[in-house]
């Protein structure tokens, strides 16, 4: 493949991660439209792919880019330029081919991302909007990783099993988040609350430390998709106001996880 034409340039450092689904990358420099690609890395060679993001062109500095899987604390991460061949904003392997500098090799870096225990996956932000309904206002990477559909008032959440989750709830004063199962007579069973023991941090069954690891912080709280609590899960809801402020939660396998 001979040098590509153009101006190009990619900075990219060592990092520690406070979302294991997303990177920073310090400085991109693209003269045209732009692929910024995470490979899989192995011994500095390019792998799977685990993320895009579609470039401008210009210098573009402190940019976050979202990866498909949860990364593990030592991995290491090829970031590449690729060409827009169509200038779509879409990656088309075999089509949309690594930039090549003027020394024949491929723009690219190779990083090693830390990921201290405990590091969630996602973090989700909602609110309360009145006493009528939650409001999901963002999500992190983002809200297609957590979105079922489009409405964001009571959405129906997409949740990841294995995956660890952060909550931040700006309205816990007044309207405390629960994640329930409904019975089979039609009972609401709290699995975990923000407000009141639920049934899995109460059954001494489980090792919560190990598993769930659910951690209340104020308005926060995190927590991991674990087995049990991915077959029981089905709804949330304020505990205050159970009927108006509810939606479903449906839980997909890491395997077939696809984002809308």
């Amino acid at each position: 493949q001979e040098p590509t034409d153009g101006t190009f340039g990619l900075e990219a450092t060592d990092q520690v991660l406070e979302l294991r689904t997303l990177l920073t990358v310090d400085r991109v420099q693209s003269s045209s439209p732009g692929l910024l690609v995470v490979h899989e890395g192995d011994s500095g060679s390019a792998g799977g792919i685990l993320g895009y993001l579609a470039l401008i062109p210009g210098d573009h500095t402190d940019l976050e880019i979202a990866v498909d899987r949860p990364l593990v604390d030592g991995e290491q991460l090829s970031l590449m330029l690729h060409e827009d061949t169509n200038q779509n904003l879409i990656l088309e392997p075999g089509t949309d081919l690594p930039v090549i500098g003027s020394d024949g090799h491929t723009e690219s870096v190779v990083i090693t991302v830390a990921v201290p225990p405990g590091t969630p996956d996602i973090r989700i932000h909602f609110a309360a909007q009145g006493n009528e309904a939650w409001d999901l206002i963002s999500a992190d990477p983002g809200l297609e990783f957590v979105l079922e559909g489009t409405a964001v008032l009571n959405p129906t959440l997409r949740l990841t099993a294995g995956w660890r989750y952060h909550i931040w709830n700006e309205s816990y004063a007044s309207h405390p988040f629960e994640l329930l199962t409904i019975r089979s007579d039609g009972a609401d069973v709290a699995l975990l609350s923000q407000s009141q023991g639920g049934y899995l941090e109460d059954d001494p069954a489980v090792d919560f430390v190990r598993d769930v690891a659910w951690i209340e912080d104020g308005d926060s709280f995190l927590f991991t998709m674990t087995p049990a609590l991915a077959e029981d899960l089905t709804n949330y809801r304020c505990s205050a106001h159970r009927q108006a402020m509810r939606g479903e939660i449906v839980v997909v396998d890491p395997e077939r996880r696809q984002r809308t």
